[in-house]
């Protein structure tokens, strides 16, 4: 405002009112150029629309894009035919000023002249911040949304943003970041959407969230809220699968999660109907997921009906998995098919590349190992330290839950062989 008096006083001309209704409807106007830069309106009405009901003469408009500071953008005004002669127009008593920048940097500037009318001058002065609504034609712009898909929490938040990509009064600006008045939920019962556009996950599932103009012109964003059980058991598989790498044991999912609850809080056998998307041919074991998001098999029988009994303990997360071995040297064994049926059963997992030494001791510790997991008990179910057994040591979890369940004495030394009546004893208690 101060050049631009300057430069009319030094041509012996009146300075300008920064009249504060031709300055509301400059920041209007500068705000509509970040969505089509023209004398037009986004609408398509002129720029003097913007001036309705000022009871004004002769208006005139200069625009200029990309400057960074009124010094150079003025000093681009004056070597500019047209706008200068706004500029110097003896005729304007008032003017408003205008300023919108992105989040870039971008600047849009608008001066907006006027003659006549009852002018008063602009009380504001500084920084301030507005919001301005701008109406457009729908074919004027192109949307694009900041994502097209996200995963949210149940109770979690997230809000996406809307763009107008191409300028098409000027395509070599940026992108302008605008808050549409449309926001839409496919589905509030899986997801909400409020009128800032910020969603919230309420259940699992997928559904759409619609964003734009209004419910014929909006874009989609896929919102999906995981189930936290499904993800746990994601997390659970992951880990396992990793630890058998290398190994000879291959595990799959066959199918999603299944929850079940066992009866009055006691070992129950419960027949369930497994989801249609499991593949229940493939199943050769089921899985619970554990506290510490690790697997842990459980005794179970598919049924001719494709149902499968499970037995259960408490609430259970269980996965339908299928389980393979390729061990190397049990081809002429006798013990062959059994050794197979216990390690899809998830039961044993061998000694390594590709071997399971069948004709090997078994050790303690790997005995109480393969009954725990014939019963389906979690060895990571806090069981008290047994005496005299070294805590660090991979079994230490499996010797004190085996010790809880009364399945191995005081004094089990864990790394020894197991003797047969050490065995017959173990399948004695375990029974």
């Amino acid at each position: 405002m101060a050049q631009l008096n300057a430069l009319r006083t030094g041509l012996g001309q009146n300075a300008l009112i920064m009249d504060a209704r031709l300055t509301d409807a400059a920041m209007q106007r500068a705000a509509e150029l970040s969505i089509f830069y023209d004398h037009i309106r986004p609408d398509a009405s002129p720029f003097s629309a913007a001036l309705t009901g000022m009871n004004i003469s002769g208006p005139g408009e200069n625009i200029a894009l990309g400057y960074d500071n009124a010094k150079n953008v003025m000093d681009a005004w004056t070597t500019s035919p047209g706008n200068y002669a706004n500029m110097t127009n003896s005729s304007y008593s008032a003017v408003g000023v205008g300023c919108f920048y992105q989040d870039d940097g971008t600047r849009y500037w608008v001066q907006v002249f006027a003659a006549g009318g009852a002018f008063s001058k602009n009380a504001d002065s500084g920084k301030k911040t507005l919001t301005k609504e701008v109406r457009a034609l729908g074919d004027l712009l192109d949307l694009e949304v900041d994502q097209d898909a996200a995963k949210i929490q149940i109770d979690d938040t997230q809000t996406f943003s809307l763009y107008n990509i191409v300028n098409q009064g000027w395509a070599y600006t940026s992108p302008t970041k605008i808050m549409p008045p449309f926001y839409e939920s496919a589905d509030t019962d899986i997801a909400v959407v409020d009128s800032n556009g910020e969603v919230r996950g309420v259940a699992s599932g997928s559904t759409t969230i619609r964003l734009g103009m209004d419910s014929g012109l909006y874009l989609p964003v896929t919102v999906t809220i995981p189930d936290a059980d499904q993800e746990r058991a994601n997390a659970a598989f992951a880990v396992k699968a990793e630890s058998l790498i290398g190994s000879s044991i291959t595990i799959e999912a066959v199918g999603p999660i299944m929850t079940v609850q066992a009866d009055y809080g006691i070992p129950t056998i419960k027949t369930i109907a497994p989801p249609p998307e499991t593949s229940v041919s493939k199943i050769t074991a089921i899985a619970a997921v554990t506290g510490g998001e690790s697997l842990m098999p459980v005794p179970m029988i598919i049924n001719g009906d494709g149902t499968i009994a499970v037995l259960v303990s408490g609430s259970m997360v269980l996965l339908p998995l299928h389980v393979e071995a390729g061990f190397t040297d049990i081809s002429t064994h006798w013990g062959a098919p059994d050794i197979m049926a216990a390690a899809e059963l998830m039961i044993v997992e061998g000694v390594g590349n590709g071997r399971f030494s069948p004709s090997a001791s078994v050790t303690n510790a790997e005995s109480a190992t393969m009954f725990l997991r014939a019963f389906g008990i979690d060895p990571g179910s806090g069981a008290p330290p047994l005496e005299g057994i070294d805590q660090s040591r991979w079994y230490a979890d499996i010797i004190n839950t085996a010790a809880m369940y009364g399945l191995v004495s005081p004094g089990i030394i864990p790394d020894a062989p197991m003797t047969r009546i050490e065995t017959a004893e173990l399948n004695d208690l375990g029974l």
